[in-house]
């Protein structure tokens, strides 16, 4: 009985962790929206990444890989620093070519799944075609 409890613990203990982890994103992506929108952007997407340029993150800080769209209509790519209690930190803002296509290589455009590497034309999780442009790459 002790064994299960123990397990039941680290089981509870393993799913707030990722639950923390989840709302902590959903956070982040909010704050880091109301940033690029308070410039007059448009916010297009923001990844999680583990490192960023310029940047070695530590146990309260979060970098994202964010896309936008500035007041003039043009697109950028940018890193970005965040956590909990502090503000939005860009880095590495790099304008992109006119060509960069909005349209995501490997996701899904309806439920986000992983595509890389189907052949099939369709998203085996929802059964959404490919975007043309998608076929392309």
């Amino acid at each position: 009985m002790e064994l299960l409890t123990i397990i039941a613990v680290a089981v509870g203990g393993i799913g707030l962790l990722v639950g923390v982890r989840i709302l902590d994103g959903a956070i982040d992506k909010a704050r880091i929206k109301k940033y690029v929108e308070s410039r007059g952007g448009e916010f297009r997407e923001a990844k999680w990444r583990l490192f960023a340029p310029g940047w070695l993150g530590n146990k309260n800080q979060r970098m994202y890989r964010v896309v936008y769209r500035d007041g003039n209509g043009v697109n950028h790519l940018a890193h970005c620093k965040t956590s909990m209690f502090s503000g939005v930190y860009f880095t590495g803002d790099v304008v992109l070519p006119h060509s960069y296509k909005q349209i995501p290589e490997d996701e899904c455009l309806s439920c986000g799944y992983d595509l890389t590497g189907n052949v099939s034309g369709i998203c085996p999780e929802c059964g959404t075609p490919l975007h043309p442009q998608q076929r392309e790459t």
